[in-house]
């Protein structure tokens, strides 16, 4: 069963369609979407510290997400050769494609520089895929074996441990976990790729997982089984319920896309598919992030997909979810933050980063970043402690290495 868009949500996004042509005309609906100048505070971002990942070229490796709390900050990778994700296997049972040759990657900013904390991960046979932190425990999540099987770690900062109960209460081990979610008094969420038995009926699963401070559970209630739902981020809210983003996948059909966004509400029982955003054409969401008072931001893409994506954000304002316009904007999100006030950041497919105050967007610059570098923003993180955001990228691989870098404003 599905559940609307209420209220100001649902008013907010079917207005959209009517806005589009009005673009630039210089007030009243047009006022609401037009590409500003500049986000308050400034817009300029700097590189806060590099580290040289090893990469063979072959698969991408480098950084995969950020975390910022209590005044440290996080991040995740892969280096070497992942491999592919979703590998392949004959009739009886063996890899008709190789594993990669890829090792885990966990690093803390510590005085301007980026260090390699040491982890329980199987070296040259694991990777990282998020990472997150919350009351000083810190949680990262990825593959670890030649097997390429689930992995979680948890620690204070200074030693991690395998949450082998992650693994087990899945329904299946052999896949990678992508993002990862510590909510209040110890629990967490994941959610991930998980690969079925069978991969013509099963190609690929996604299977949240919830932590209630003992033990984990499946949340797969409410959702399809057939590999049609994605959830790509989870967000935990009060009393034990969460909100996921993610895309529904379709048949291939000449009148319909590939895949819609999803947004989705866990009431502690089972999930809830919101309807359809109105005004979108097929896409997905593939981050989210807290906001103020409550609030929630969740970006994407939108369209189909033999068309060029265009950028996608919602929020969520404790009481509505509804359509943020992006017009002028030309390339799906891939991350996002708030901003800590009414606002938020996020970074596109092309590496830029922008700023919006709920109506308006502003483009960011980076500062210490030579001229021609092309950077891949895999993530955006807000420490709530000092106010500061942080974002991870990294460059293309030259000279059998990523550049992978932490930068801050």
């Amino acid at each position: 069963m599905t559940k609307g868009w209420r209220g100001r949500g649902t008013a907010a996004v079917a207005a959209l369609g009517l806005m589009a042509g009005a673009v630039g005309c210089g007030d009243g609906a047009a006022a609401s979407s037009r590409v500003a100048d500049a986000p308050a505070g400034g817009p300029h971002w700097r590189v806060a510290a590099r580290y040289p990942v090893p990469s063979t070229g072959t698969a991408p490796a480098g950084l995969t997400g950020i975390a910022a709390g209590g005044g440290r900050v996080w991040a995740a990778g892969t280096a070497g050769d992942a491999g592919p994700l979703d590998d392949a296997s004959d009739a009886a049972g063996n890899l008709t494609t190789p594993p990669g040759d890829s090792s885990g990657l966990l690093l803390t900013l510590d005085g301007g520089a980026l260090r390699r904390v040491p982890t329980p991960l199987t070296e040259h046979e694991s990777g990282l895929g998020a990472v997150a932190v919350s009351g000083g425990r810190v949680w990262a999540a990825g593959f670890d074996g030649a097997k390429r099987r689930k992995v979680t770690l948890t620690g204070d900062g200074a030693s991690f441990t395998v949450s082998r109960k992650a693994r087990a209460a899945s329904r299946y081990g052999k896949g990678t976990f992508t993002a990862v979610a510590p909510g209040a008094k110890g629990t967490a969420w994941l959610t991930g790729w998980l690969h079925g038995p069978d991969r013509s009926v099963y190609p690929r699963l996604s299977e949240p997982l919830w932590f209630d401070g003992t033990a984990w559970h499946q949340a797969v209630q409410g959702i399809d089984e057939n590999a049609r739902v994605h959830l790509a981020a989870i967000a935990p809210a009060a009393g034990g319920a969460a909100w996921a983003v993610g895309d529904l996948s379709r048949r291939p059909d000449v009148n319909r896309p590939f895949t819609e966004p999803v947004i989705a509400r866990w009431d502690g029982r089972s999930w809830t598919i919101q309807d359809d955003l109105p005004g979108t054409t097929g896409g997905h969401l593939a981050a989210m992030a807290g906001g103020s008072r409550g609030g929630l931001w969740a970006v994407g893409g939108t369209g189909d997909p033999g068309r060029a994506a265009t950028p996608l954000a919602v929020r969520y304002d404790g009481r509505d979810w509804y359509q943020v316009p992006a017009y002028g904007l030309h390339a799906p999100f891939v991350a996002v933050a708030g901003d800590g006030a009414d606002g938020a950041w996020a970074a596109d497919s092309t590496g830029a980063l922008w700023h919006t105050d709920g109506r308006t967007w502003a483009p960011g610059t980076v500062d210490g970043v030579g001229a021609g570098t092309a950077l891949t923003i895999v993530g955006l993180a807000r420490d709530d402690r000092t106010g500061r955001l942080y974002a991870a990228a990294n460059t293309a691989a030259k000279d059998g290495k990523v550049q992978a870098l932490v930068l801050t404003r």
